[in-house]
């Protein structure tokens, strides 16, 4: 395992093919167990991203031995597919939620409820913000994106009650001055994508996380847990 070098995953769904070729960024149910049994049996240990990125705000470094698990977006396919999954192996994960299209849909995916929100807190997900409308947050004005970046917190904080202090990049896009603002939005860490491998000196505000896809082997995830097989951030 290289010490230098962190595996922070994110998935977009998981759930089973219901065309083909599957879709590109939805897991499915086995594959996504096969993931998380390489992961409980790999000598890392999973952590929320909050916890993982705590050290960074004291100025210290994230733990070499460590490894995320994310989920962009909040989709229910979520509650169905992933959740008992990790509940199963006691891996905890971090789900970053579109705070307004919960109990609606995106890109004809059902999202999750304020319900299944609320039990999966209960189970210990980390709850973390994703904006509320999911748009592009380098394309639209430093406005619109402070409304989307606060508004989210709040909403998922009222409705939820419990504190958000992490968030995700919509599309993995961010810039300095975004970087910037999400620090002034009282989050203490963000997520980008990079399809990278993070370290332990990572910036806190744009956390490399590497993409899983329908195609992500067993062999990958080995190979991206021991700190091989995707660059370094």
């Amino acid at each position: 395992m290289r010490a230098d070098r962190l595996p922070i995953l994110v998935y977009h769904g998981v759930a089973p093919a219901t065309r083909v070729p599957a879709e590109r960024f939805t897991v499915s149910p086995d594959r996504f167990a096969r993931h998380m049994d390489a992961l409980a049996a790999s000598p890392r240990a999973a952590l929320r991203i909050s916890e993982l990125a705590a050290p960074l705000s004291r100025g210290e470094p994230m733990s070499a031995s460590a490894a995320g698990v994310t989920f962009d977006d909040g989709t229910a396919d979520f509650y169905e597919h992933a959740w008992p999954v990790l509940r199963e192996r006691g891996l905890p994960a971090t789900l970053y939620v579109t705070s307004g299209l919960v109990g609606g849909r995106i890109d004809g995916r059902r999202m999750l409820s304020w319900e299944q929100l609320q039990e999966l807190r209960d189970g210990g997900v980390e709850i973390g913000a994703h904006g509320r409308r999911h748009v592009a947050l380098d394309a639209v004005s430093i406005d619109r994106a402070a409304r989307e970046l606060v508004n989210s917190k709040l909403e998922l904080e009222q409705r939820l009650h419990v504190a958000v202090n992490s968030f995700a990049y919509p599309f993995g896009y961010h810039t300095p001055p975004l970087q910037r603002l999400v620090a002034r939005a009282g989050y203490s860490s963000a997520c980008a994508v990079k399809n990278a491998l993070s370290h332990p000196r990572d910036d806190r505000f744009a956390l490399a996380r590497f993409m899983l896809t329908a195609d992500t082997t067993c062999a990958q995830v080995q190979r991206l847990l021991s700190g091989e097989g995707a660059p370094l951030a």
